[in-house]
This record gives C-alpha cells, structure tokens and sequence, in this order.
C-alpha cells in the first residue's frame, strides 16, 4: 500500500480513508443491483394463475413456523360412518384430501358404509384453489356416484372484479365444488348436515384455533 501511496503522492493516511471509502461504495452498488434484479424477477409462467406472482413475493419475504405432527399409532376407520365431515382452514386442506380420497376408493371397492363425504375449506384467498386443482379433479373422478361435496369459502381477496361477497358459484360435474365468497360458519354448516344426516356421522378438522373451538362446541 505504502508504494501505490508514494506513487499517487499521497499519505498513507489519506489513501488509507480513500481506500476505505471504495470498498463502502462498491458494497452498496452489490445491494442496489441485487435489488433491482429480483424487482424485476417475473414469477408469471404460462400456467401461473393471476396474483400468484404477488403471493409468491410476499411468500419469500415472510418467515413461517412449521409444526409437524405425528406419526399417530391408531388410523380411523372412515369406511364405518355413514356421513363423513371434513374441514379445513388455510393449509390445513392438505392434511383432509387424503381422508377423501381414501373414502372413494373404499366406497368405489364396496368397503364402506359412507353414503355422504363433504368437504368444507375455507382459503386465505382465492388464487389458493389452484395449488389443489389436480386433486380436486382427481376426486371428482373418483366419485361416480357423486357423494362427494366440496364447498369452499373465499372470505375476501377474489381473484374475479365481478365477484362480490354471497355470491355463490357452481364448479365441477353436476356442482359438486361449490365457491361461496364468504367466511365459512362451521357451526350452522355442522348443524345443517347433522339434522339430514346418513347414519353414524364423523367430523373431521384441520382449522385455526378459533374455528377448532367452534367445531368442538357444536359436536
């Protein structure tokens, strides 16, 4: 250093903060450039559904706490109710389409005594209906005798201008996925399909603790 000092006909003092100076500046056009390159990430792909390039920014932005349940040493024996209620809230649907699934195969196997499946989901918002598409379908599929009922509830965020909250649309062959926009009363949905029930009845919940507390005063 002291002989790039010499040369400029500089103190080393003096070369020492312009050195210092430099490295502060290059650092800070490492960030800039660093920030406008993932301002200008395009998370749209052809298949990507409107408004999921904002919620996967704000995904990477966000820290999240995982729970991790199980394994559980007892499983349930769907096939012995004969009307099965599933509710979910947020993610909780990933832990419920497997219960369905496996219902329809024992139902399509002539292994159960259910007679009425109906799902209840309620979203944090409407662009998270097509992370399940696939499985959805695939159920629908599965259930030829139609005992099978999904009923979501988009309490706010749509993804149509000309939706607006109560309205209410049918999906699917014969309706049987239906998008209420509107928050999901799990109490009258329970006490609905209680009184009109087909046999022994089971309920089923993935929910946020206060929709769990809901659930549980009702059964």
């Amino acid at each position: 250093m002291n002989l790039i000092a010499n040369a400029c006909g500089i103190y080393c003092e003096r070369y020492a903060r312009l050195h210092t100076w430099l490295g502060i500046v290059v650092v800070i056009k490492v960030v800039l450039h660093t920030i406008l390159a993932v301002k200008q990430t395009d998370f749209d792909g052809p298949d990507t559904p409107p408004g999921f390039h904002w919620e996967a920014a704000r995904t990477f932005t966000q820290r999240h706490r995982a729970l991790i349940e199980g394994p559980y040493g007892r499983s349930l024996s769907l096939g012995e109710y004969g009307t099965v209620l599933l509710l979910a809230t947020g993610v909780g649907i990933a832990g419920q389409l497997p219960y369905v699934k496996e219902l329809l195969e024992l139902y399509k196997n002539c292994q159960a005594k259910t007679r009425r499946v109906v799902l209840f989901w309620e979203l944090d918002t409407e662009v998270h209906r097509h992370w399940v598409k696939d499985w959805m379908d695939e159920l629908l599929a599965l259930d030829r005798d139609y005992i099978l009922d999904m009923q979501l509830y988009i309490p706010g965020r749509f993804l149509s201008r000309r939706a607006s909250e109560n309205t209410v649309k049918k999906l699917g062959t014969h309706g049987r996925i239906t998008l209420n926009y509107a928050a999901m009363r799990a109490d009258q949905l329970i006490a609905s399909e209680i009184a009109e029930r087909k046999g022994r009845t089971l309920v089923l919940f993935r929910t946020r603790a206060i929709t769990t507390r809901t659930v549980i005063e009702v059964v």
